[in-house]
């Protein structure tokens, strides 16, 4: 697996893992697709980065996998809630729009929080054989950013340890949907120790965020006085200014 540079039609750039499982024609279609689609492509990014979005769609998977059983197992009762959910005038678009796989409309009802509690109200709210798993998928950090911000210095030595045998591909200078690094998570909420790992591993203390500020930056702003003084030893930029 490599990681490849696509250049967008409005002037963007963004970096895409290549996967060896995809064909030489398959590879091009994609990044045609990707090439003249800018707007879908910052949607994806958002989604693929966005922990508060990767949990609903986990949340939502756990519950669907749960809705399938009931279905396979032949539970009539569940079987015709949700006959009458897919006749149920509200919900026509949202199954039209699922039954024509058409993906950005469906991503764009799954996040209507609105429509997809009344979903849950019609098919008797949450199952109590999920509630656990959804309670754990709250818990857990999905993203390296989110473990950092936490401070969840298992979860980063798992990282760094997964990726030793193949530097080339650990990037602790990803950003969220936020523009945000693991570095600058970490200093924006006091995480002194990750901060320090993060930096002995090589994470650019001067890497910014979309308003252009950096991790000295936060630590001035949220007055992390200890980690203001460690980044200066770093000798980071006093002067760089955001936007």
């Amino acid at each position: 697996m490599r990681m490849e540079t696509i250049h967008l039609i409005d002037g963007s750039e963004i970096e895409i893992l290549h996967s060896p499982d995809m064909t030489a024609a398959q590879w091009e279609e994609t990044k045609t697709y990707l090439q003249g689609n800018p707007d879908e492509v910052k949607k994806l990014t958002e989604h693929s980065t966005n922990p508060d979005h990767i949990r609903k769609q986990q949340s939502m998977r756990t519950i669907a996998d749960i809705w399938q059983q009931r279905i396979d197992d032949g539970d009539e009762d569940f079987a015709k809630k949700m006959k009458e959910l897919e006749e149920d005038p509200e919900f026509e678009l949202l199954f039209k729009d699922i039954k024509e796989y058409r993906v950005t409309e469906v991503r764009a009802h799954l996040d209507n929080d609105i429509l997809m509690a009344k979903v849950s109200a019609k098919m008797g709210g949450v199952p109590r054989e999920v509630r656990q798993s959804l309670d754990n998928i709250t818990r857990k950090p999905i993203t390296l950013q989110d473990a950092c911000k936490n401070g969840d210095v298992h979860a980063l030595q798992h990282y760094l340890s997964e990726t030793d045998a193949s530097p080339e591909f650990r990037d602790l200078d990803a950003k969220d949907h936020k523009g945000v690094s693991c570095l600058g998570y970490a200093v924006g909420a006091n995480r002194l120790f990750v901060a320090k790992l993060l930096v002995e591993m090589r994470a650019d203390p001067s890497c910014v965020d979309l308003a252009g500020n950096s991790s000295l930056h936060y630590a001035a702003g949220y007055g992390r006085q200890e980690m203001l003084q460690y980044l200066l030893g770093l000798g980071v930029d006093v002067t760089l200014k955001n936007f």
